[in-house]
């Protein structure tokens, strides 16, 4: 492997801290020893396309407990893990080869990088603060989410690394980068990393007793306006009112499509025309609007901001204007229950310079046209699956101003590629018959569709103290592309009780994730066993160990 540049003394004082932890906990509590992981990457800084650091920590945490680590050209990281006890013959003895070995059957895959919730990286940069309370792990004052997608699955797989069931067999841990933006990692892991595998688990799920064996794709949209009547300000006449809401859930655009939480795009959109008329007057320039920007385009976009222009002499009634957007809130979306939402207004009494307005009833019609023409959400149930939705849209980014035109950037979700076709095609109906609106199809990612899985679901099914079901959920969505780079596979994707993804709010279930815990291990060890012709013997041993 290449080595990562040295990421400074306190990156390794963690490592430092986590062997010794791990040493002292060898053959103790496992939960315990993935609690500790968490709360440890919780002080790496990884966000997207930023992953040197935790992949560093990793990799120096694997080859000086003598693990076999590789790199690729993307910067995937793989570690080798031995296996322990009957799987123990099944080790390679060389340690200096450069290539993939061939003992591993089993792969473990997660991904290294987090979504920011709020994009501010000076939040993050200092590290995470965790707070254990109650059955939760969660942030400290919920002012940050907490990395537990995929934080949770990194911790879990340094588990086996650094305390390892008794029967364990060979595992390939591949440590994927960008999960959260464009999947580059698993787009790019080389078919030789995953040519001697049978069997791989996804720990990127979010719901306990769940084996999830398909996932939604979806496809991004850049819908743009390129040209608005505009008007020069007087700076004698003019002032600007800035309107920002925030406090609002947010979450994860899929795993939330049914909550119908309130997203700001859409609350400014369907709520602008009654805001001015709330004022008294017809003389109002529209100046600008924007959510913030998207470091994830699946995540439902919690803020929104708003610029206008009145003349001086207009007194605006903030109240009123806010009573109309938390109401409106309150009626509409059920699912926002937070009680700390805020509406700010900020006045300019006297313009600083020239701006450029759009007239208020011209920027309604845009605001109308796209408020009805995009869906919020589900937009088809999935009659196969009753717990599961078929296709999911969401508002993830907006602005516009008369100066620089709008861009609108949409996430279509489906578990059927025909439907992401068909709202495409429905898009396409709806803008391009309108001036000056064009779209962009910018990703495509595929729906990885239930898995043919001839004897790993069966397998599981029959081991008994575990009791999974077999459903569709928006989660473990690398698999598409490990399904595409080697059809071979048998692939599910698992995990604890994860709420509110991609929120402050973010959380993780205690409780679920000990039984988590030690229900991969038997699996681990029962698919093990299947594949090397261990006896059975092997599997009952792994039984009650919770």
């Amino acid at each position: 492997m290449t080595r990562q540049p040295k990421s400074g003394f306190s990156l390794f004082l963690t490592v430092v801290i986590s062997m010794l932890y791990s040493s002292l906990t060898l053959g103790c509590n496992p939960f315990e020893t993935v609690v500790h992981h968490f709360f440890n990457i919780a002080k790496i800084y990884r966000p997207p396309g930023q992953e040197s650091k935790i992949r560093e920590f990793i990799h120096t945490f694997a080859t000086q407990n003598g693990f076999y680590t590789y790199m690729d050209k993307v910067g995937n990281l793989y570690v080798d893990l031995k296996g322990t006890g009957a799987f123990e013959h099944l080790n390679t003895k060389s340690r200096t080869r450069k290539t993939f070995p061939d003992t591993p059957k089993i792969g473990i895959q997660v991904h290294l990088d987090m979504v920011h919730e709020p994009n501010d990286p000076s939040l993050f940069k200092n590290g995470i603060t965790l707070e254990r309370t109650g059955k939760w792990i969660k942030t400290k004052d919920e002012v940050t989410n907490n990395g537990a997608d995929n934080g949770i699955g990194v911790a879990s797989a340094l588990r086996l690394l650094s305390n390892p069931p008794n029967n364990m067999p060979p595992i390939r841990l591949i440590f994927t980068i960008q999960e959260e933006t464009d999947m580059k990692g698993a787009r790019n892991i080389p078919p030789k990393a995953l040519k001697s595998l049978q069997a791989v688990f996804n720990l990127d799920s979010i719901k306990y007793g769940v084996l999830c064996c398909g996932a939604m794709g979806d496809q991004i949209y850049t819908i743009s306006h390129s040209k608005f009547a505009g008007r020069t300000l007087s700076k004698k006449v003019y002032q600007t009112i800035t309107l920002k809401i925030s406090g609002l859930k947010g979450g994860h655009s899929g795993l939330e499509s049914a909550s119908n939480r309130a997203n700001g795009i859409k609350v400014l959109l369907s709520t602008f025309s009654r805001l001015v008329t709330s004022f008294g007057t017809s003389d109002i320039w529209f100046i600008n609007a924007s959510s913030s920007a998207p470091q994830k385009i699946g995540t439902i976009p919690n803020t929104f901001e708003l610029t206008f222009a009145v003349p001086k002499k207009i007194s605006i009634d903030q109240t009123t204007a806010k009573n109309v957007l938390t109401q409106h809130i309150a009626q509409t979306y059920r699912g926002e229950t937070r009680t700390d939402i805020t509406v700010k207004f900020s006045i300019e009494p006297a313009l600083k310079k020239k701006l450029t307005g759009q007239s208020w009833q011209e920027a309604v019609k845009i605001f109308e046209h796209l408020d009805e023409q995009i869906p919020m959400y589900i937009v088809e149930n999935n009659k196969a699956y009753p717990n599961s939705v078929q296709t999911t849209v969401n508002m993830s980014y907006f602005k516009m101003s008369p100066v620089t035109g709008m861009t609108l950037m949409v996430m279509t979700r489906s578990f059927e590629a025909q439907s992401i076709t068909k709202y495409r095609n429905t898009l396409d109906r709806s803008f391009n018959a309108q001036n000056n609106f064009s779209i962009k199809t910018s990703e495509v990612l595929p729906p990885w569709k239930p898995s043919d899985t001839p004897w790993l679901l069966p397998l599981i099914s029959k081991l008994s103290d575990i009791n999974y079901t077999s459903e569709l959920v928006t989660a473990g969505l690398e698999t598409a592309m490990l399904k595409q780079i080697a059809p071979h596979l048998e692939l599910v994707s698992m995990g604890p009780n994860l709420k509110d993804i991609h929120s402050p709010q973010e959380r993780i279930d205690l409780t679920s994730l000990e039984k988590f815990t030690y229900d991969l291990e038997r699996i681990l060890i029962a698919v093990g066993a299947h594949l090397h012709g261990a006896k059975d013997r092997i599997v009952e041993d792994s039984k009650g160990r919770r």
